[in-house]
């Protein structure tokens, strides 16, 4: 499991794969952002990826996975159906979980903190 741990406590937490594709989406959807790539690839080998801190490296991470995860349900992204077109139930498992990250990021940016 990966978790994703939002500033107000709230948590994202699926399955090592659905957090792998996201990444990938978002390091192929950002190739040059260097800082992104290397905070996608740590939450990987630690299984967290914190936007608790303010700090710039943090906002451009929660605004570039946003940005992604809206792609994605837009289908301008292929996600899991791109990389896996035969697992159906993969790709609706996917699609859902991405649509509950897109919800905490959309919440937690209403609340100003991620």
């Amino acid at each position: 499991m990966v978790i994703i741990d939002f500033p107000d406590g709230s948590d994202w937490y699926k399955a090592n794969w659905a957090f792998r594709q996201l990444c990938q989406d978002a390091i192929t959807r950002f190739p040059d952002a260097s800082e992104l790539k290397e905070s996608l690839e740590m939450a990987q080998a630690y299984g967290l990826l914190s936007l608790e801190h303010q700090e710039h490296k943090q906002k451009g991470t929660a605004e570039a996975l946003r940005l992604v995860a809206r792609e994605t349900i837009q289908v301008k992204i292929k996600g899991w159906a791109g990389t896996h077109p035969e697992d159906l139930d993969g790709q609706n498992q996917y699609l859902g979980a991405i649509q509950e990250l897109l919800s905490l990021l959309d919440q937690a940016d209403n609340r100003g903190t991620a």
